[in-house]
């Protein structure tokens, strides 16, 4: 059994492999399971409120690796430095690359990333670059190349007056 594991980012240590999971939620819960090396196991949970139920074995595989190739959606260049996770299921596209997911990775000068520990199944991957509107890829399952085609993101210019017309001393945009 794998002994090491988070439940929903709570950290687990047990021998066995086992774990008491309690739900904040009502009627509903996702439950995520995931531990180094593995690819994250997910499941949504029905419970009656008060009871305490014995879920199925949540089974962790090590998963697949993909490259992506992430490109300007206009121009066909690769986009260099953009941010690649792992799923979007619980990780924001705002949060990926802030040390909330041990597995996001930059792409090369070649706009080219190598991801692992995705789902065997259709995976969601999130990815970020500077100056381009933020994507959820759906990865096929099976596929092991895939790419990425960013749109440029709105540039916004503006100035920033004081009530008199003059610049203030401090602003924040």
């Amino acid at each position: 059994p794998v002994t090491d594991f988070a439940v929903n980012g709570n950290t687990q240590h047990s021998a066995d492999g086992t774990f008491d999971h309690q739900s904040t939620q009502k009627n509903l819960d996702q439950v995520r399971v995931e531990s180094r090396g593995y690819a994250v196991a997910e499941r949504l949970v029905h419970f009656t409120e008060g009871v305490d139920q014995t879920l199925e074995d949540f089974v962790l595989t090590r998963g697949r690796t993909v490259v992506l190739t992430v490109v300007n959606g206009v121009s066909g260049q690769p986009v260099s430095g953009a941010l690649v996770g792992t799923t979007s299921r619980d990780y924001e596209l705002g949060r990926i690359g802030q040390g909330y997911d041990e597995n996001v990775v930059r792409t090369g000068v070649d706009g080219k990333a190598t991801v692992s520990r995705l789902d065997e199944g259709v995976a969601v991957v999130p990815v970020l670059a500077s100056g381009f509107v933020g994507h959820e890829a759906q990865l096929p399952a099976g596929q092991t190349e895939f790419m990425v085609r960013l749109d440029p993101g709105s540039r916004m210019v503006g100035t920033v007056l004081d009530p008199s017309g003059n610049p203030p001393d401090s602003a924040s945009v």
